[in-house]
């Protein structure tokens, strides 16, 4: 998340909208963990999980979505290494 969180700082004057989405944690679980680590981007709680899974399925943690402006998903990362924002900032 650190990395995640750095990438929102450096790419926020870029239009982008960064959003994790939380399968299963409580309110005030999710929110003591976005504290500790000093998230400025917001963490949504999946009230219906099969919701997400039908339309963003996850096999790997984390699972990184591109979305553009219309809705469209552009692409999807699953796994993590900080080489991926590179690739990702460069689809901005």
């Amino acid at each position: 998340m650190p990395y995640l969180q750095s990438f929102n700082e450096k790419n926020a004057s870029r239009n982008l909208e960064l959003v994790a989405i939380d399968l299963g944690e409580s309110e005030d679980k999710v929110a003591d963990f976005s504290k500790q680590f000093g998230l400025a981007f917001p963490v949504l709680l999946a009230q219906d999980q099969s919701v997400i899974e039908t339309n963003y399925p996850v096999r790997f943690l984390p699972t990184l979505y591109l979305i553009n402006r219309q809705g469209t998903q552009v692409r999807k990362f699953e796994g993590f290494h900080p080489s991926v924002l590179d690739e990702i900032a460069q689809q901005l």
